[in-house]
């Protein structure tokens, strides 16, 4: 497996394990399979073979190694109580010093990503970790119990205790970065895996003698909570801190955040404006209103554009990109011949079409036939409409039945689009389809990032995986803290000031520019040629707008329709 060819040593041992199931190796056959689909990424089917491993090898010398295997399987599908049970397991029953170090540390790490165990797991924790355990908990929990509720949890751990009034003290010259990430519920696999690629920079910066602290909550994705949290923070030492996750959980925290001097990094939250409501709060991922502002600037301006077409759902996203395309194609001089919104099911498009190519031939009459080059004869409905640009923010799904439509009603033009055309599914229409198309990719970028080898190296050393966006993002996150402090930058105002000079930053999730709103204005652009997403030549800097005072009004656009969506 150590040239990452998972699917075929799954189908080896696969095949041992069946074929010789009397075998005095079968335990090794068994532990291989799970092993391999644990690194192909299929934890269930790992969870699977490792669920009978106790009863069918009691002897092994594999056990603890498959209690470990089955926590980490557990741990990275989010079933943490399992996973918390079976590092127990696999401490207890470790015979070699390593695996139950390794053992321990994983359940302390659990618990100082936020995890709060239960009684009944607390129950089994062995005696020599039960109050470091406890301790942990305890420093989670330090907002949200009473003196008397810690003291009654610690018990005789009292010495393990952190208060809410023993905030850690900033360590001279280390970075103390504050972490609020939903770590349960039903986000809790989206913030663990940005927490993974915060906490892995933590360890090779350690590793180059650089070491940072970090302060990790649960916001639960929940409002209250994350308000709560970011004032605890903000009063406390950190230097800045990560999160939230959720754009409206952002705003929140920004708002509370908006009296203080505390950096406020938000990682994937694309929602605009809220990085408007804290002069300290800075959007690492591009939002959708800079995105439809960027691909306007880059049809018009890149391009030459002159006249074009916007189609999208009903949905807050899409309609804020297309908002934002149109008003941006206008301020430009560009024609927006129409804007069409669609319900988010819809699956026949004709309707839509006609509606577009209406605005743009004029109504329908009777009498009027049109002529191919061909010679072949067309109904209205059937007659072919060209411009220049063609913007479509839209779900993959969306996309895979409405592209072969626009082909059928024979519209040519040059499509533009978001990161949803970056999918399998809209791929797998081909370049006769996709034509000339050009779209804002985000996962892409990451691919293509200067820093993304190294730190996907080190993830797939750590965790036997490809990283997501998701974790990459926490990585940088981490890393530009380090990187201000490097710079000398030691105090929040002067963090504030190094980011809000940032251009080009050269991270694992792509390229990074703070604008004046202190939102991510770099806009990563691809295109799909010879079975492969390639970037353009062109990778443009989305230009802000004027200041509010310097901006005029729209300029007329001739031929303007705005279509909404049918009844």
């Amino acid at each position: 497996m150590h040239d990452k060819k998972y699917p075929a040593a799954i189908d080896a041992f696969r095949e041992l394990a069946t074929t010789y199931k009397n075998s005095q190796y079968r335990d090794i056959y068994n532990y291989g399979l799970a092993r391999a689909y644990y690194y192909a990424g299929e934890y269930d089917q790992a969870l699977g073979v490792l669920a009978s491993y106790d009863a069918l090898f009691p002897n092994s010398y594999l056990l603890p190694y498959a209690h470990l295997l089955r926590a980490n399987c557990d741990y990275r599908s989010t079933q943490l109580e399992n996973a918390f049970s079976e590092y127990i397991r696999a401490y207890r029953t470790a015979q070699d010093r390593r695996l139950r170090e390794l053992s321990k540390q994983s359940l302390l790490t659990m618990v100082e990503a936020g995890y709060v165990p239960p009684d009944s797991s607390l129950a089994q924790v062995p005696a020599d970790l039960l109050c470091p355990i406890k301790g942990r908990v305890a420093y989670q929990m330090r907002a949200r119990w009473t003196d008397d509720e810690m003291a009654q949890f610690l018990g005789d751990c009292a010495a393990f205790s952190v208060g809410e009034k023993q905030l850690p003290k900033r360590i001279e010259g280390r970075p103390l970065i504050g972490i609020t990430l939903p770590l349960s519920g039903p986000y809790a696999k989206y913030g663990q895996s940005i927490l993974d690629g915060a906490m892995l920079a933590d360890e090779l910066l350690q590793e180059s003698n650089f070491p940072v602290d970090l302060l990790v909550y649960d916001t639960r994705a929940d409002n209250i909570t994350a308000a709560r949290e970011a004032q605890i923070l903000a009063d406390a030492e950190v230097d800045i801190v990560v999160g939230p996750l959720l754009s409206n959980v952002a705003a929140t925290a920004s708002a509370m955040t908006s009296c203080s001097d505390m950096p406020l990094l938000v990682p994937v939250a694309t929602e605009a404006g809220f990085a408007e409501l804290s002069p300290g709060c800075f959007q690492l991922s591009t939002n959708v209103e800079t995105i439809g502002r960027g691909m306007a600037q880059y049809a018009v301006k890149h391009r030459g554009m002159t006249t074009l077409a916007v189609i999208c759902p009903t949905t807050i996203d899409e309609m804020t990109m297309a908002d934002a395309f149109a008003d941006e194609a206008k301020r430009l001089g560009a024609h927006v011949l129409a804007v069409e919104r669609f319900r988010p099911g819809e699956t026949d498009f004709g309707p839509y079409v006609n509606d577009i190519k209406e605005a743009i031939l004029g109504p329908p009459q009777d009498s009027i036939f049109y002529i191919t080059l061909e010679g072949d004869t067309l109904k209205e409905g059937e007659a072919p409409v060209s411009f220049d640009g063609f913007f479509i923010p839209a779900t993959e799904d969306q996309l895979y039945l409405l592209l072969p439509q626009l082909e059928f009603y024979r519209v040519t033009t040059s499509y533009l689009g978001t990161d949803e055309w970056n999918t399998g599914k809209v791929l797998k229409l081909g370049e006769k389809i996709l034509k000339d198309a050009v779209f804002y990719s985000s996962r892409a970028a990451m691919q293509q990032a200067a820093g993304y080898d190294k730190f996907a190296a080190a993830y797939d050393a750590k965790h036997g995986t490809e990283p997501d966006r998701l974790a990459a993002v926490g990585y940088d996150a981490v890393n530009l803290m380090a990187d201000a402090y490097r710079a000398g930058m030691k105090t929040r105002g002067d963090i504030i000031n190094y980011l809000s000079g940032l251009e080009a930053y050269e991270g694992a999730s792509g390229k990074i520019t703070f604008g004046r709103d202190r939102t991510n204005l770099q806009l990563p652009l691809f295109n799909f040629r010879d079975d492969q997403v390639r970037p353009i030549v062109e990778q443009p800097i989305v230009e802000e707008l004027p200041a509010e005072e310097d901006q005029e009004a729209y300029p007329d656009s001739v031929g303007v329709e705005d279509i909404e969506s049918k009844p």
